[in-house]
């Protein structure tokens, strides 16, 4: 019983032993009386069986009461019992049936549960026993593996040493190295790196090779790498912010090599407002607690020295205006004439262009070019301008370009040696112009709306 059922649930499981202990309880229910069981006694069978008991003497004394004989009062009264009995007798056999029933359930249920386990009992066993010949098979494929390399006098003991999780790792990470599966994927900045890594290395070995002296100094130049790679970047600060941002990553870039030297032109007003408007992050004025990044921050990691550049003061500028205008100065009367650079040569090709220039914007073209010459007069009147000058050496190319241009186009503007010729003229508005443009404006104005 108890034990046998332990012993179940010990070797199938609990839901097999579950269904073996109903069918017990089942089968020693179905063995005895119906009215055994108190699941048997509902309260409409108790009714019935009380009425069954109580049939007999109730209709014994009631027809004995109405003179009726004894023998056939005991008749009528055993008649009535067995009409009242016969619906017991029914639910008995109804009781009994169901019993069977529940009988029969739980032994189908104990023979799939009992199927099920010993299916997987069987397939557990399969798996076993393939997973047995798999490792017998791989053991001696390892052993003729083994057998092999002793017989080509393979160190076995080397191989199996080199088995460790160092040797392992180190192993691995040589296959991933050579292999290009992560390297096809970069991009071209990746490339670029590698490409000055490797130029940056050969030229650091040929210039160690120079030191030691193991080449002759009869090279042919063709011959002869670069010892170093210095670039010089200007213009920056006409550069919108985002390419402002991009020059600086690839100077950053270059920079990790030892093989480049860059030195890089730029106006730092500009270059402060590029990286603040192209990275956000940046803040100009370190934020309220003084711990933000700002662009200096940003520029300090690129940029190893600074040189900081003073504005041009008036002997600076008085240098750069004479050095300016000094090739295009005519000569005192009686010197020797300057020395004239060699005529632009124009051939039929040339003329072919003006000719079709002529004849789609008609023919108010200047084809008379002429050299540039200003008088020692004007040259020293030039240079009294240069208070008004007070820029960078750019601000002083362009006042000259502009005093070049305006005194070179027609119609040619008067000339003399008298302090208000038209050309002194042109040339204090366009210094003043570049000083005080609304005050240049308002004079030109005024000047021309003048009688004279």
């Amino acid at each position: 019983g108890t034990a046998v059922v332990d012993a179940a649930a010990a070797a199938l499981g609990s839901d097999v032993a579950e269904a073996v202990g109903e069918v017990r309880r089942l089968r020693t229910e179905s063995a005895d009386a119906p009215w055994r069981h108190g699941t048997f006694w509902t309260p409409q069978r108790v009714v019935w069986a009380t009425i069954a008991v109580l049939a007999v003497p109730l209709v014994t004394v009631l027809l004995t009461v109405f003179d009726v004989g004894l023998p056939v009062a005991l008749t009528a009264a055993i008649t009535t019992g067995a009409a009242v009995l016969t619906p017991m007798l029914r639910s008995a056999a109804n009781f009994r049936e169901a019993q069977r029933v529940e009988v029969e359930k739980a032994l189908t249920k104990v023979e799939g549960a009992l199927a099920k386990r010993q299916q997987a009992a069987s397939k557990a066993t399969t798996d076993a026993e393939e997973l047995a010949r798999n490792a017998a098979k791989e053991l001696s494929e390892a052993t003729a593996t083994a057998e092999a390399a002793r017989a080509a006098g393979v160190d076995v003991e080397r191989i199996a040493a080199g088995l460790t999780p160092a040797g392992v790792l180190a192993d691995r990470l040589a296959e991933r190295r050579a292999s290009d599966d992560y390297r096809k994927r970069l991009g071209i900045v990746s490339t670029v790196a590698d490409d000055l890594e490797k130029l940056s290395s050969l030229i650091a070995d040929y210039n160690a090779s120079v030191f030691a002296g193991e080449h002759p100094p009869g090279e042919r130049p063709g011959d002869v790498p670069p010892n170093r790679i210095v670039l010089y970047i200007d213009d920056l600060d006409r550069c919108p912010p985002k390419r402002v941002v991009e020059v600086l990553e690839a100077v950053n870039l270059l920079l990790a090599f030892p093989l480049f030297v860059v030195v890089v032109a730029v106006d730092t007003r500009w270059l402060t407002s590029a990286l603040a408007e192209a990275m956000p992050t940046l803040k100009t004025d370190g934020g309220p607690l003084g711990h933000a990044p700002t662009p200096t921050d940003y520029v300090e990691k690129i940029f190893q020295i600074p040189f900081w550049i003073d504005p041009l003061d008036e002997t600076g500028r008085h240098r750069l205006l004479r050095g300016l205008l000094m090739p295009s100065v005519r000569p005192a009367e009686g010197g020797a004439p300057p020395p004239r650079q060699e005529a632009l040569r124009v051939g039929a090709g040339e003329f072919d262009t003006v000719d079709r220039m002529v004849a789609v914007r008609g023919a108010g073209l200047d084809l008379d070019a002429r050299d540039l010459t200003i008088t020692p007069d004007e040259f020293s009147f030039i240079e009294g301008l240069n208070p008004l000058l007070t820029g960078t050496p750019r601000e002083v190319k362009r006042f000259v370009n502009v005093c070049k241009l305006l005194l070179a186009m027609s119609p040619p503007l008067e000339g003399g040696t008298e302090p208000t010729t038209e050309r002194k003229a042109a040339c204090f508005l366009a210094a003043l112009s570049q000083a005080r443009p609304t005050f240049a404006a308002r004079l030109a104005a005024a000047a021309t709306a003048a009688p004279s």
